[in-house]
């Protein structure tokens, strides 16, 4: 994932060391939506994402000394919201959220109030509910490999290093979540189809 060139971030990375709060301004602008969406995707619920994705960046401000400029910005800024995304998942049971059934439950209820045909926004709607849906059933390692691989176009070598394991495992995860969620929702087929 490449959203600006090496060159742009190296520098944006060294003015924002040097305390240059508009680097850190570009830097937030540049990765905030992606690092939203991720977490999105690996959380299911919107506002722990942007939670975790301000703590992340909270992190990487508080630990910009430790950055080792080899790596790419993304790559190391993704870890810190994995690890918090974690954690959250991991408190989870301290506060109250929506379970999959839940959210099942309620979706099934609005399908039945529906009268009209659905148009081609609801059909895509539908879709991404149904897939959103799929991915809160995936383990935890599986969904955030197969967000970052979809949502995040991110590639197997990157994603390894993010989640800190092997190439070939993340591949074997993706592919799992692949039949899995081809296997529960097959509507969804032509989107895996990547």
């Amino acid at each position: 994932m490449e959203l600006i060139p090496l060159e742009e971030e190296l520098e944006l990375i060294q003015r924002a060391k040097q305390g240059d709060e508009e680097a850190w301004r570009r830097l937030v602008e540049v990765f905030m939506q992606p690092l939203c969406s991720f977490l999105y995707h690996y959380l299911g619920n919107m506002e722990d994402a942007r939670d975790a994705a301000q703590d992340a960046f909270v992190r990487a401000i508080a630990n910009l000394d430790g950055f080792k400029e080899s790596r790419r910005f993304s790559t190391w800024l993704f870890t810190i919201a994995a690890n918090r995304a974690k954690d959250i998942l991991k408190s989870a049971a301290n506060r109250r959220s929506y379970t999959v059934a839940e959210l099942s439950d309620n979706l099934e209820r609005q399908d039945e109030r529906r009268v009209l045909p659905p148009d081609e926004e609801t059909i895509e709607k539908e879709m991404m509910q149904d897939l959103q849906r799929a991915i809160g059933e995936l383990p935890e390692k599986m969904r955030a490999a197969f967000s970052l691989y979809y949502f995040e176009d991110m590639g197997m070598a990157e994603i390894a290093k993010i989640l800190r394991s092997s190439h070939g495992a993340i591949k074997v995860q993706i592919s799992r979540a692949r039949e899995y969620i081809a296997r529960r929702y097959p509507q969804l087929n032509d989107y895996l189809k990547r």
